[in-house]
């Protein structure tokens, strides 16, 4: 969930049209969750005969709001630490950390685009390795001003 400060480099008329479209979203997400618990709800009264109140359902609704707010929030916390803007599967994998099953499942499903990643941060490394090599030192004659090219390297 995007929370916006008044620190962010945003112009501050933009920043009171940004949070009402963003509320507006929030909304809106809310009550298609508070719908599909609802649903799931008569699904499992049709199953077990047991019936769900409303207030149950709401409540229900706003705990899941509650995790899903808390799952975003170290989701872009393992992201920033890891100095992206983009979550990926390693941050996800991270979160689900002390579920060993649901662990189990992302690392199956995750393999083919880990060989992936493997390539491109191999090639990260490459590339970072050569802009931090330094380069050889160069000294100046006093009788000569000139340095050509192939004196240097």
């Amino acid at each position: 969930m995007v929370i916006l400060t008044p620190t962010e480099y945003r112009p501050q008329k933009f920043i009171n049209l940004v949070i009402v479209m963003d509320t507006d979203h929030v909304q809106r997400l809310k009550a298609s969750l508070h719908f599909t618990m609802g649903k799931m709800c008569e699904e499992q009264e049709t199953k077990t005969q047991i019936s769900f109140d409303k207030n149950v359902i709401a409540t229900i609704t706003e705990i899941l709001w509650q995790k899903i707010k808390l799952i975003a929030e170290d989701l872009e916390a393992f992201a920033k630490h890891g100095k992206r803007t983009t979550i990926n599967l390693d941050d996800v994998k991270l979160l689900v950390r002390r579920n060993e099953d649901l662990k189990a499942i992302l690392e199956t499903l995750g393999s083919p685009n880990s060989e992936e990643n493997a390539k491109i941060d191999k090639r990260k490394a490459l590339v970072k390795k050569k802009k931090t090599d330094i380069p050889p030192e160069v000294h100046l004659d006093t009788d000569d001003d000139i340095v050509t090219a192939s004196e240097i390297c």
